[in-house]
């Protein structure tokens, strides 16, 4: 009778079921008319697709204050027999190299050097619990802590090396160097 694609317009969804109708009421056969009672649980039920195709199309209001909540305060980096908490605005980065993530965490004291830690959760993951004004994902394979980046050195192609708190150095893919720039005004 028709075929639809996602978002389903309500409108659209309507001229469709009054074809479908149409159709069933041009049938001579009592039998392939669909009775009253069933006609109405068929409109219920499109009824209830159509409030939740819209439910669905309009994002949740999240308070801020719960958004902040959602975020990392604290990694928990594993040892040979502990974990060692540490906050997590000591992270300075996190990369990916051979399917390992590493997180590079910049130790305390005077003398500012960084630690790696192997970690089992992938970067995504990682990323989808740090909170994006600080972090950034500077190459498919790194974040970065922008609190943490003392300079950035222009490299081929138009990308970036950056230049991290500790020493450590990570190289940003080209689209996100420009991200980059653009984030931090430069």
């Amino acid at each position: 009778v028709d075929y639809l694609l996602k978002p389903v317009e309500a409108d659209r969804l309507a001229e469709t079921v009054a074809r479908v109708e149409a159709r069933a009421a041009d049938r001579t056969s009592e039998e392939a008319r669909p009775s009253v009672s069933a006609r109405d649980a068929y409109l219920d039920r499109v009824a209830d697709l159509l409030e939740s195709l819209e439910d669905r199309a309009q994002p949740a209001a999240i308070p801020p204050a719960a958004e902040e909540a959602d975020y990392l305060r604290q990694l928990s980096l594993p040892g040979r027999d502990r974990f060692t908490v540490v906050p997590v605005h000591r992270l300075v980065a996190a990369e990916v190299q051979d399917g390992l993530t590493s997180l590079y965490i910049l130790d305390e004291g005077e003398a500012l050097t960084v630690t790696r830690h192997v970690v089992t959760h992938p970067l995504d993951a990682l990323e989808a619990r740090l909170d994006p004004t600080h972090y950034m994902r500077v190459h498919r394979s790194a974040l970065v802590n922008l609190d943490h980046i003392r300079e950035m050195v222009s490299w081929f192609s138009g990308r970036y090396k950056l230049l991290l708190s500790g020493g450590h150095e990570v190289l940003a893919s080209r689209s996100r160097s420009r991200a980059l720039r653009d984030r931090l005004s430069l």
